[in-house]
C-alpha cells in the first residue's frame, strides 16, 4: 500500500464534515479529526502538517494560509 497521505477537512458543518472524513478514511488517507472554523484549521495545520487541505468554500484558503 503506498504511503498514507494526511487530509485536513476544514468544513463548518459536523454531518458533512464527518462525512468527507470517514470517506476519506475508508480510500486508505488519514484524516484527523475536522476542523469547523479558520483558527482550528490554522492550529491543526500547524500541530501536524497535512499533505493536503479539504477547505468549504466559505472559509478563505488565503486567509488561512496567511495565518
Amino acid at each position: 500500500m503506498p504511503d498514507r497521505k494526511s487530509i485536513l477537512v476544514v468544513e463548518d458543518d459536523a454531518i458533512i464534515a464527518r462525512d468527507i472524513q470517514q470517506t476519506l478514511q475508508r480510500l486508505g488517507d488519514a484524516v484527523p479529526r475536522p476542523a469547523y472554523t479558520g483558527d482550528q484549521a490554522c492550529r491543526a495545520v500547524q500541530a501536524s502538517a497535512p499533505d493536503l487541505l479539504l477547505m468549504d468554500e466559505p472559509f478563505s484558503s488565503l486567509d488561512v494560509a496567511l495565518r
